[in-house]
C-alpha cells in the first residue's frame, strides 16, 4: 500500500541485501551519484564485496564517481 509519508533509505535497500542492479532513470536525474554512494555504503557494510561497473556513458564528467571505490570499471561509448 502506498504510503506518501513513509521515508525509504535507499542507500539501505541497495545495500543491505547485495543483488545485480540496473539504475534506469531521466538524464541528469543524479544516478551517477546514488550510485557511487551505494557502493561506498556496501563497501562499508561488506568490506569483502568485489564491484564490477559497467559504464555506458563513457563520461569523462563522470569518471570520478567510481574512481577508487570499485574494483572494475568497463567503459563504452553506446549509441542510444
Amino acid at each position: 500500500i502506498y504510503d506518501p509519508v513513509k521515508t525509504i533509505d535507499i542507500l539501505a535497500e541497495l545495500t543491505d541485501t547485495i543483488t545485480n542492479t540496473a539504475i534506469i532513470a531521466v538524464p541528469r536525474s543524479g544516478k551517477g551519484i546514488l550510485i557511487s554512494n551505494a557502493i561506498r555504503e556496501a563497501k562499508r557494510k561488506h568490506p569483502k564485496l568485489k564491484i564490477f561497473v559497467i559504464d555506458p556513458k563513457n563520461d569523462a564528467k563522470e569518471y570520478s564517481f567510481y574512481e577508487g571505490i570499485v574494483d572494475k570499471v568497463e567503459r563504452r561509448s553506446c549509441i542510444d
